[in-house]
């Protein structure tokens, strides 16, 4: 190639190779942002909604809670099987302190599971309510978590403990 006096094909060259340089950044970049997860690309529905959840309650939370539901000989002295209660207590006080735990519904199903453990019917229907809009915005659980009930049974299980509640009122009452 000729060399123009004012450097004109030189310049060329080196605006092609900076140019070319940065598109390989760049789609190596957007390589390593899909493959990461960082990127998403998806094609959807016009009618579709796509939602963003913060997940508060992840996979620390769910193989704590699935460690402390585990019914399992606990020590040398056990005669049946049991779960971690004070271990289920405690996550549930981990779950409280974190922020924005109520939109979570992988929090709110430890946290009724937690409630129904220790019969507190109010904590257990404030996680059913919780559950049920999140449920009606199509934003569920994690599917890791060991629990055999779905959210239909949920009010069946607060139904039970009222159940139990009145009737140990009314033995409490008699005596």
């Amino acid at each position: 190639m000729r060399r123009s006096i004012d450097g004109g094909v030189i310049m060329k060259k080196s605006k092609t190779w900076i140019l070319l340089g940065v598109a390989v950044v760049l789609v190596g970049f957007g390589i390593w942002a899909i493959a990461s997860g960082r990127l998403v690309i998806a094609l959807k529905d016009p009618d579709s909604q796509y939602i963003t959840v913060p997940s508060v309650c992840g996979d620390d939370f769910v193989k704590q809670y699935n460690d402390a539901t585990n019914y399992i000989f606990r020590d040398d002295s056990a005669k049946l099987p049991s779960m971690d209660r004070e271990g289920l207590a405690n996550l549930a006080t981990q779950i409280r302190d974190k922020e924005n735990y109520e939109s979570d519904p992988t929090c709110q199903v430890m946290l009724f599971w937690a409630a129904f453990d220790t019969k507190d019917r109010e904590a257990a229907q404030r996680s059913y309510d919780s559950l049920q809009v999140l449920h009606d915005k199509r934003i569920f659980s994690d599917n890791n978590l060991r629990t055999s009930a779905g959210l239909l049974e949920y009010k069946d299980i607060i139904q039970r403990l009222v159940t139990e509640e009145s009737r140990s009122n009314t033995i409490s009452d008699e005596e």
